[in-house]
């Protein structure tokens, strides 16, 4: 790989469960912190694809409600001799942003887990829930008129923190042309599509926020998490939607 720097436990989960309907599911974490996984990498950098299988192979964690996962393709490597289809313009301001906060540097595969920067991450086991309190977070996701409607609810909140809801495109294969990883076919899974944001307020017991999200095409997951002003991450909860029937 080109070195490229642009700048810079309870295993059990009770409290997570997931439902299905005819036309979304829904799920819920409370009482345990349930971590996040943000990978970032690009289909440009030839150290990235081991890092993309073992976010892939998280999924059974994931299906259990232990852990929710984001794979950022970032778009700084899109001039190196492949643009990568899923590098979205959102995924490196993040990763600069989460970068500063660890007082780490820029770089790709990046893994931060609950918004700090994990370099053990080959190495150690994925965490699972955590027993420290954390806030309740519900999220209910509908498909209607070909859009994902994504209500979030949230309750014992102690700062002010920001709510994000991420959408994503799971199991989709890539065949690399050109630069680093040219000639290899790619897997893919929980890479985000899109990032949206609202601010919260800790002086409220419970708060409830809806957003419409685009679907992504195929197998699709979508993720809500709790943020603080610091980066780190209060609560997560997600879904993957090839679990939930159709309408």
């Amino acid at each position: 790989m080109k070195a490229i720097v642009v700048m810079t436990i309870s295993t059990l989960i009770a409290s997570t469960s997931v439902f299905a309907s005819a036309s979304g599911c829904s799920a819920k974490s409370a009482g345990a912190q349930r971590p996040l996984i943000e990978l970032f990498t690009s289909e440009g950098c030839s150290s990235c694809p081991p890092a993309d299988r073992w976010l892939s192979a998280q999924r059974a964690k994931i299906e259990r409600g232990e852990l929710s996962a984001i794979a950022w393709h970032v778009d700084y490597w899109d001039q190196l001799g492949w643009k990568d289809p899923f590098s979205i313009a959102a995924a490196t301001p993040r990763q600069r942003w989460l970068a500063g906060q660890s007082r780490a540097q820029v770089y790709t595969p990046g893994v931060f887990l609950d918004g700090r920067e994990w370099r053990r991450w080959g190495s150690a086991a994925a965490p699972s829930t955590d027993a420290r309190t954390a806030p309740a977070l519900s999220l209910d996701v509908e498909r209607q008129d070909g859009k994902l409607h994504a209500n979030a609810v949230l309750s014992g909140l102690r700062e002010n923190a920001k709510l994000m809801f991420v959408t994503q495109t799971m199991a989709r294969d890539s065949q690399v042309a050109r630069g680093e990883n040219s000639g290899r076919l790619l897997r893919h899974d929980f890479s985000a599509n899109a990032l949206s944001e609202v601010a919260l307020k800790n002086d409220e017991a419970q708060q409830s926020y809806s957003v419409d999200l685009a679907l992504p095409t195929g197998a699709a997951a979508v993720t809500a998490f709790v943020q603080n002003d610091q980066g780190m991450i209060l609560q997560s909860t997600q879904l993957l939607l090839d679990r939930c029937q159709a309408p």
